[in-house]
């Protein structure tokens, strides 16, 4: 079985998933996020409940650590909003975006560090 090393936005180590998990929730990330934007907690939310027959356990966690990894990478942005509670939102890089449609999520996979 493979595993994925996944990046850390602020330069700390990563952590090693399975290939198969990684892919799932990064494809899922990406087509959550699509054209819009949406808070962490509502994207844990939609991933624990679509991801539960193919993640076995912690699907939370999965989800926040291929999150930071697509940070780490400038796939995914995150930020801050304000109103009405101060809380954590995401949405993607529109040139990343754009190469995505065009290329597919593929694309990505070529970046990534396997064991």
């Amino acid at each position: 079985m493979q595993k994925i090393l996944t990046w850390h936005p602020l330069g700390k180590p990563g952590f090693y998933l399975p290939e198969k998990d990684y892919d799932v929730v990064r494809n899922f990330i990406l087509s959550a996020l699509g054209s819009t934007q949406m808070s962490l907690v509502e994207l844990i939310a939609l991933g624990e409940r679509q991801l539960a027959g193919q993640i076995k356990d912690k699907i939370g966690w999965h989800i926040l650590v291929v999150k930071l990894d697509l940070e780490a990478r400038g796939i995914v942005v995150s930020f801050l909003k304000p109103v009405p509670f101060r809380s954590q939102c995401l949405k993607l890089n529109r040139r990343i975006a754009r190469q995505i449609l065009l290329n597919g999520a593929g694309s990505i996979a070529n970046q990534q560090s396997v064991k």
